[in-house]
C-alpha cells in the first residue's frame, strides 16, 4: 500500500531543478564579483599613489623645491634595508 505524500513536500525533480537555476545564477555572479573585487584593488592602488605625491610635493616644498637624501639619515637606512652587493 502506497504512503501519501505529506503536504508541502518537494519532489526530487523540483529540487534538482532549483538547484540548477542556482548554479546557473551562481556561474553568472562570478565575473561581476571578480571584477567588483578588482575594481576597489584598483581604487585603492590609486589613492596610495596619490597619497606618495601629495608626500613627495610636500617634502619639496619643504626642502625649497628639491627633493634631496640626506647621507646621514636617509642612505644608511637604505643600506638596512637593501645591503650593496660585494663585487
Amino acid at each position: 500500500m502506497p504512503r501519501p505524500e505529506p503536504a508541502g513536500a518537494f519532489t526530487l525533480p523540483e529540487v534538482l531543478a532549483v538547484a540548477a537555476i542556482l548554479a546557473v545564477l551562481f556561474a553568472l555572479l562570478l565575473p561581476t564579483l571578480g571584477r567588483m573585487r578588482l575594481s576597489g584593488q584598483k581604487a585603492a592602488s590609486t589613492h596610495n599613489l596619490r597619497q606618495l605625491a601629495v608626500a613627495t610635493l610636500a617634502y619639496c616644498a619643504d626642502q625649497e623645491g628639491f627633493f634631496r637624501l640626506y647621507e646621514r639619515e636617509v642612505l644608511p637606512a637604505l643600506e638596512r634595508i637593501r645591503p650593496r652587493r660585494a663585487a
